[in-house]
């Protein structure tokens, strides 16, 4: 069934953040089908530890009653979009939104983790139906402030780094290894650098916060930059 008023147009109004300039819907949607995340060759091992690592972050689509996801048209060569969350409410507040339709569209909202998601793109590439990751407009401006970038414009993830470039902070852990944990939400990564700095003096004035793409991390992972057993994804709260 498709919607009578323009998918766009709709994701647009629940938004209501004219901060995120939206051209198209491949300009709102950070497809889960990049090149960072087709990943053909690399061994499967790897990519299921890289999506085990994924799913520490809920994600929320629509689904219809008869157990489809809900889709818009992407508007390109047939293909549809899934459009995945970070809030319950997002998702809630589309699912709401299309009851007003005439005919209303009746969905319900589903939770899954973002590795799921992450490994159903791979074994559904040449699909016509696309998952989309909705990048959260309030995270979207924060990691333009940090990163002195108005054109910013994906999903991006925040860090603890040290402001002489020295890299990114990792957290000890109780058995004595170390993680590098990355924040879906800008505040978390503050607090945890306020964290830092209660704890130990010599950080003041030393540390800042990193903005990254989301693909880039996971890139990192699949290239070996980053060690994947060491990277935490802190979800939001």
């Amino acid at each position: 069934m498709r919607l009578l008023e323009s998918p766009l147009k709709t994701l647009k109004k629940f938004f209501g953040r004219k901060q995120l300039a939206i051209r198209s819907l491949a300009a709102l949607f950070v497809l889960l089908t990049c090149d960072v995340f087709a990943a053909e060759t690399q061994n499967a091992t790897k990519l299921k530890a890289i999506a085990d690592k994924l799913n520490a972050v809920p994600v929320y689509f629509l689904e219809r009653p008869t157990g489809e996801r809900y889709t818009v048209d992407a508007g390109k060569d047939g293909v549809t979009v899934v459009p995945v969350f970070f809030y319950a409410g997002s998702a809630g507040s589309l699912r709401d939104d299309l009851l007003t339709k005439e005919p209303p569209v009746e969905t319900m909202v589903i939770q899954k983790g973002l590795g799921e998601i992450y490994s159903n793109m791979q074994n559904s590439k040449h699909s016509k139906v696309k998952h989309a990751l909705i990048a959260d407009p309030a995270q979207v401006d924060a990691a333009r402030r940090i990163m002195k970038d108005d054109s910013f414009n994906e999903t991006p993830v925040f860090a603890v780094r040290m402001k002489d470039g020295g890299g990114f902070l990792t957290m000890k852990n109780a058995d004595e290894t170390h993680s590098l944990p990355f924040f879906i939400e800008s505040q978390r990564a503050f607090a945890a650098l306020n964290l830092m700095v209660n704890q130990n003096e010599d950080f003041k004035g030393q540390l800042a916060i990193a903005a990254i793409p989301l693909k880039t991390a996971v890139n990192d992972m699949l290239d070996g930059r980053l060690e994947t057993r060491t990277v935490l994804f802190i979800p939001p709260q």
